[in-house]
């Protein structure tokens, strides 16, 4: 019984962590992590990003607390940003979730596309988010770059 549940767990993570990975063949510089721009961010280590996503970091360094803003499940933005924190999007939402349930994160805001994503990170202050630039999108963010309403952070490695 141990050997047989063993390896449907074996099979069910290794299908999780395929799945995470099919379908999206983009390149990674369509994807770009938006911050409101009240937090004057141009540079974010892996190591950073996976602080302020996994809950670790609840503030930035002006006491504005974080705000996450996650896409869908198996969306491309989230299938990149995982691959940038080397973690299954599974583990990731559960972590989050359970910091938010401890009173450790204040709740995401989920959202169903980059362009609400965008939006959100536009008015809500210690916003973050993760983007998939296509043309239409990368046109409105250059316009609200140009206002300084949000900038995009240069991850470094």
């Amino acid at each position: 019984m141990l050997n047989r549940r063993s390896m449907i767990l074996g099979s069910l993570s290794s299908l999780t962590l395929l799945s995470t990975g099919l379908g999206y063949a983009e390149s990674t510089e369509n994807f770009q992590v938006a911050a409101h721009s009240k937090l004057d961010l141009q540079e974010i280590s892996a190591q950073e990003l996976s602080k302020v996503f996994s809950g670790r970091r609840r503030d930035w360094s002006s006491s504005t607390p974080v705000q996450l803003v996650l896409l869908p499940s198996g969306s491309p933005e989230m299938t990149w940003l995982c691959r940038q924190l080397k973690v299954p999007e599974h583990l990731l939402r559960r972590f989050i979730y359970q910091r938010v349930y401890r009173a450790q994160l204040r709740k995401p805001i989920e959202v169903n596309t980059s362009e609400e994503a965008l939006m959100v990170v536009k008015s809500t202050p210690g916003a973050v988010a993760p983007l998939q630039l296509t043309e239409e999108l990368q046109s409105r963010l250059d316009e609200l770059q140009k206002r300084s309403a949000v900038s995009l952070i240069k991850l470094s490695s």
